[in-house]
């Protein structure tokens, strides 16, 4: 028999982060391990409310970048001190910054704990926003595609996709709107999987825009560039 591979430090990590967290006294909600776009770390999501909500933001047009480490702001409420976590720091295209708390509901603004987390969010710079369970099924389409369009993305990593998207790009500017399957068609040369990743790329980069919040993710998904409309 052969020798059993040894783990990578990653995987080791990652394994022993699963253990403490099976053992966990009360530890009922599902722990996700997903991997940051930008720099290839990995990002630990308690729950699966959490783990939609990064497909749902990481396809949202409106964000331009997301941190997923929880983040407190100690502040006073009434002679005692409370810690207001937010699950998601969330930089908007505009340029606004949003604090994100992820929860069954949202407290009310009547809410001693509401007013705790809009001044802990002002506090450092951005304003809450509560995210509940009934916002993340009213984006149950963009979270199914991107958790498909991601594949691509990841398949895509350690390829140089600068010539595909520069013909993408192209085209676009040529003709308004695309879709997929067209591309795939067109320039055959390419392999399909890393014409998709580079179409997702451009997506998540803001640079072009799609149907995917509507429509499923597929060879019919049409794209167009930002702000030129389809």
């Amino acid at each position: 028999m052969g020798r059993k591979k040894e783990k990578t430090p990653a995987q080791k990590a990652r394994a022993e982060l699963m253990a403490a967290h099976s053992l966990k006294a009360g530890a009922k909600a599902n722990l996700w391990i997903t991997k940051c776009l930008y720099t290839g770390q990995d990002i630990v999501l308690l729950g699966d409310d959490r783990y939609e909500h990064f497909y749902a933001c990481e396809g949202d047009p409106h964000v331009a970048r997301a941190w997923y480490e929880r983040v407190g702001q100690a502040s006073p409420s009434s002679g005692v001190t409370k810690s207001a976590t937010f699950d998601a720091r969330v930089e908007l295209v505009s340029g606004e910054i949003q604090f994100r708390a992820i929860g069954s509901k949202a407290p009310t603004k009547n809410d001693g704990r509401y007013k705790e987390y809009v001044n802990a969010a002002a506090q450092m710079g951005g304003e809450y926003l509560p995210v509940t369970l009934r916002d993340l099924d009213a984006l149950s389409q963009r979270v199914l595609n991107w958790r498909r369009a991601l594949r691509f993305w990841r398949a895509g990593w350690s390829h140089q996709l600068s010539e595909i998207e520069s013909i993408i790009l192209v085209r676009l500017h040529q003709r308004s709107s695309w879709t997929i399957g067209e591309f795939i068609h067109a320039y055959s040369v390419h392999e399909p999987p890393l014409i998709i990743a580079a179409i997702v790329r451009l997506i998540h980069k803001r640079v072009l825009s799609s149907d995917m919040d509507s429509e499923l993710f597929c060879g019919r998904t049409k794209v167009w560039l930002r702000g030129a409309g389809p």
